[in-house]
């Protein structure tokens, strides 16, 4: 009787122990893909640092802001089969502009993956093509001299057009082509901000 409790008694421990063991390993891995599925669909990256003036008139009186554009030197490979630049990428040096207006404009064009291809590590693909001033009241932008805008990176290239146009034959690997863009306004004092690519697109966050 002894002997047989005695085996009941540990034949239980051994089998509560080792559903014991498979719970946490079972809770680990969803643990572990909800930690991977949360950073691919939060995943921010630095795209370049934007230094903006503080806001002074022109001669002839319009609102205008100088800028230097910094780039971070950090491209997947697979933005070199989208543009024109054989073996690089294009990203462009350290560049400084002057435009008319009170607030900015920076962005480009992203190509967003299904989910599933995000969950296997390969991120959003984007290059940016453009940065520009603009002014918040309309009468302003119609009476200025000219339009601010800059080209980034050799602009559009065709693949990215091509892409856009022929999305439903990729729509087994990508989400969405598109364009995408963040703006800030200018104010009295110079401001620095970072421009980050997400899932949603470009976002500029001011640096502290």
């Amino acid at each position: 009787m002894n002997k047989s409790f005695y085996k009941l008694t540990i034949s239980l421990v051994l089998i509560i122990s080792a559903l014991v063991i498979i719970l946490i390993l079972v809770v680990s891995s969803f643990t572990t893909i909800w930690l991977h599925t949360y950073k691919a669909f939060t995943k921010e990256k630095l795209v370049a640092q934007i230094t903006v003036s503080e806001q002074f008139t022109d001669e002839d009186g319009f609102d205008t802001f100088n800028i230097v554009y910094s780039p971070v030197d950090d491209e997947s490979a697979l933005v070199r089969l989208l543009t024109n630049e054989g073996g690089s990428s294009g990203f462009e040096e350290k560049s400084e502009y002057m435009f008319l207006g009170d607030e900015f404009e920076v962005g480009g064009q992203v190509i967003k993956f299904n989910n599933w291809v995000t969950l296997l590590g390969f991120d959003t693909i984007y290059k940016v093509t453009k940065i520009e001033g603009d002014f918040t009241d309309v009468e302003q932008a119609r009476n200025a001299p000219e339009r601010s805008i800059e080209e980034l990176n050799g602009g559009v290239d065709p693949q990215w057009k091509y892409l856009q146009e022929n999305e439903e034959n990729l729509d087994f690997l990508v989400d969405t082509v598109y364009g995408s863009s963040a703006s800030k306004f200018i104010l009295r004092e110079e401001k620095i901000y970072r421009l980050y690519i997400t899932e949603d697109g470009f976002i500029l966050d001011e640096l502290d």
